[in-house]
């Protein structure tokens, strides 16, 4: 049964309905797996928006590697992501305080 829709399905394939991967999930921690199925419950059109916003935060960082190297930019981009990801309702509210 997918954790994250419910939806029963074999483990070797992803889920037909959500498309989350059992192996992917598996090193998931109860927290991560909450913020995917927030994520799959939001309508189509807050989906819609939250992915494009996602995308905008990463395209202004076209060197990932970069980012990584660079503390100040993985803490700049961290933040981004984490406002992105409040505005839409993804975090345990102990992760807010």
């Amino acid at each position: 049964i997918c954790p994250i829709c419910g939806n029963k399905h074999n483990r070797h394939f992803p889920c037909e309905k959500c498309g989350n991967d059992y192996y992917q999930l598996q090193n998931k921690s109860e927290q991560e797996i909450n913020k995917l199925k927030k994520l799959y419950l939001l309508e189509p059109e807050k989906r819609t928006q939250f992915d494009k916003e996602f995308e905008d935060v990463y395209a202004k960082y076209p060197n990932i590697f970069e980012v990584v190297r660079n503390p100040k930019l993985k803490e700049q981009l961290d933040s981004e992501i984490l406002e992105i990801e409040k505005k839409y309702g993804l975090l345990e509210e102990e992760v807010l305080c």
